[in-house]
């Protein structure tokens, strides 16, 4: 019962050959292009930028809207700026700006705090869906499909990292058969979990009982993992990194990425 259920503990990675694969040559430890922020919030993104240097990645750039540029400074490193809409966020004719500096990327992550202006939300749509390049969307930047999920739930080299709440909302438009409730326990949500999957492109992650679960192609796994502050925030980037450093195992690789920075 349950073959597609994989458990791992918080002391021995079920998939040690990721663990031991982790490049030490800088240019194999991939780079990575973050995207986000607004006039209001910035620290996401500032965070996920540190997050990703301490789980390895080889290089790192910050792309964000230009109404901050005097707001930041020179407090994050590797910034580039893409034009603003009136609301603060990215606007919709960065585009072309933004495919030509993700061209730097082996991957992009979108931690959150894109804002919601109607702008930035064509941008962020127009983006993801027209780029090629691996994906880890988290926070708000998920809330961009909340009207059609089925566009980014069949997205190929996608991850979401979705919170309960944002799965509730995203599911009734999938077609499944169970409700998605703060109540679901862990059985019915890996249960759930390996439906959605099973025949989509895009790996899912996200946190419920003390759990973090990863789905993917059918197959489910749970880690024990307790958060004082922002799950989400915590697991994207190292999830990011993983992924981009072990493309050919995808799943076993944002697996291993939930226990980087366990004490």
């Amino acid at each position: 019962m349950h073959e597609y259920w994989h458990r791992q503990d918080n002391n021995s990675p079920l998939y040690e050959e990721i663990v031991w694969a982790k490049p030490e040559n800088k240019r194999h430890r991939k780079r990575l292009v973050i995207v986000g922020g607004n006039t209001h919030a910035f620290m996401q993104v500032a965070a996920s930028y540190d997050r990703s240097i301490e789980a390895g990645i080889g290089d790192c750039r910050v792309v964000l809207p230009d109404k901050l540029e005097k707001v930041i400074g020179k407090s994050i490193e590797n910034v580039v700026y893409l034009p603003s809409d009136s609301s603060g966020g990215i606007s919709k004719d960065a585009i072309t700006a933004m495919h030509q500096y993700s061209e730097w990327g082996d991957g992009i992550l979108f931690p959150g705090e894109l804002g919601h202006g109607s702008e930035t939300t064509r941008f962020a749509e127009q983006f993801i869906n027209e780029t090629k390049l691996p994906l880890v969307l988290s926070g708000d930047s998920i809330e961009v499909f909340f009207s059609h999920p089925k566009t980014i739930f069949d997205t190929e080299n996608a991850v979401l990292m979705l919170s309960i709440n944002q799965l509730q909302k995203m599911a009734p438009e999938l077609g499944l058969a169970t409700p998605v409730t703060h109540k679901i326990g862990l059985v019915k949500l890996v249960e759930l979990l390996q439906e959605i999957t099973e025949n989509r492109e895009t790996m899912l992650v996200t946190n419920h009982e003390s759990n973090i679960i990863v789905a993917m192609y059918g197959e489910v796994s749970t880690t024990p993992r307790t958060f004082s502050n922002d799950w989400q925030l915590s697991v994207a980037p190292k999830a990011a990194v993983y992924l981009l450093q072990h493309p050919e195992k995808p799943f076993q690789a944002v697996t291993t990425s939930v226990l980087d920075g366990l004490d």
